[in-house]
């Protein structure tokens, strides 16, 4: 790996380095007790796949560059230089997990391993090594997102079949009336059960009281 490339991965390191980010990468005890939190390492137990192993990598990368007994000692406390073979098991352990933060609630100081695959992934990203079916994924989400007019009719006619649905569902009466507005200024969100703060559970049943105040609210 260049210099140059080494040192555009070291500044997105530096910008995930917010206060949380600093404390997770500065408390873990090696307890273990994620050992058995993680579903990964319980279908496959190999090292590499525990949490805490995981975030230890990026940690190890952390002390090289951004602590000073790494800088000037790098054997004590095995900091680890950035390289490719460091970027291979960045991306091993980065992509093996899956972010269901089980380690998170069973790690007695909270520490966040998802958090600080993030900054992995980030640097993976910035060398251009991440897998190139997310790549794919990702630049054709945002080309869709730039031609919304091409799949404007199509996300109409969705909506269109979808209000029967809702009206069926909700017995609204919307004789005359457009159920689903779109592009339509001053009107509120869809509301429902588990998303709306007025929905309230009557009779085995559900209303919103924001609705029984404004009849115009959906």
């Amino acid at each position: 790996m260049d210099s140059q490339t080494r040192e555009e991965l070291f500044k997105l390191f530096q910008s995930k380095l917010n206060r949380a980010m600093v404390y997770y990468l500065e408390t873990c005890t090696r307890c273990g007790v994620c050992t058995t939190a993680c579903h990964v390492y319980q279908s496959m137990p190999q090292a590499k796949y525990i949490p805490a192993y995981r975030a230890e990598i990026v940690r190890r990368i952390y002390k090289k560059y951004l602590k000073a007994q790494g800088t000037l000692w790098p054997s004590y406390g095995d900091a680890k230089e950035l390289t490719e073979a460091a970027l291979q098991e960045l991306y091993d352990t980065a992509y093996s997990c899956t972010g269901c933060r089980r380690c998170m609630v069973y790690c007695p100081f909270g520490i966040d391993t998802q958090m600080i695959m993030s900054i992995a992934k980030l640097l993976l990203v910035g060398a251009h090594a991440e897998p190139e079916i997310l790549t794919l994924l990702a630049d054709t989400s945002i080309e869709k997102g730039r031609s919304l007019e091409f799949f404007k009719e199509g996300f109409l006619q969705g909506v269109k079949n979808l209000e029967q649905q809702v009206v069926a569902k909700w017995k609204m009466e919307a004789e005359g009336k457009t159920v689903i507005p779109v592009d339509v200024g001053g009107r509120s969100p869809l509301c429902g059960p588990g998303r709306c703060p007025f929905h309230h559970s009557s009779g085995g049943g559900f209303q919103c009281r924001k609705r029984k105040l404004d009849p115009q609210f959906l």
